[in-house]
């Protein structure tokens, strides 16, 4: 409509055709075996400890090609605590910190935690048991000081915090004082 105002062509949308970042190099579906699986698989065959069907089959759905290359990172470490899970019950391994960082441009602990791996919705701690370690991991790929990883840290359970506080509130209490009750 804009353009139609202003009497020009509307130019053509350059990423109707893109693909998504991790979808470029995606193999078709062939003989029965969905790209994404197929990425899985080509995961779990890199034999990482801590790499299992769970956490393969969420990177490749949230990573896509990408996941391979993450994958072959770890290969190459073997060390560094990169295959452990932030959280038990989750998916979410601590190598996808440096991603986050490195590639998705993640600049604080509250935008790893709450939006790049989102333990802050599907965690119980709302990960406050992870939050150091991984503040820490961010720290030197930032160059955080001493001082600024802790300010995170802090700044993370503020957030936390936040997040509870409907549940400190009485129900009963807010739907009178709201003229509801």
């Amino acid at each position: 409509e804009a353009y139609k105002q202003l009497g020009v062509a509307e130019p053509r949308c350059p990423t109707s055709e893109r693909p998504l970042p991790g979808a470029e190099g995606l193999s078709p579906a062939r003989k029965g075996v969905e790209p994404v699986l197929s990425v899985a698989l080509a995961l779990q065959a890199l034999g990482i400890p801590g790499l299992d069907r769970q956490v393969a089959m969420h990177w490749a759905h949230n990573y896509g090609v990408r996941a391979l290359r993450l994958g072959q990172r770890l290969v190459e470490q073997r060390s560094g605590g990169g295959t452990e899970r932030l959280d038990r019950e989750l998916p979410y391994l601590y190598a996808e910190v440096e991603l986050a960082v490195e590639e998705d441009g993640a600049l604080r602990l509250d935008d790893v935690l709450a939006r790049r791996l989102p333990v802050l919705l599907r965690a119980r701690d709302q990960g406050l048991g992870c939050a150091e370690r991984v503040a820490a991991r961010m720290a030197p790929l930032l160059g955080w000081s001493a001082e600024q990883t802790a300010a995170e840290v802090a700044h993370y359970r503020d957030v936390v915090a936040l997040s509870r506080q409907f549940q400190a509130r009485d129900p009963v209490a807010v739907a009178a004082a709201s003229g509801r009750g």
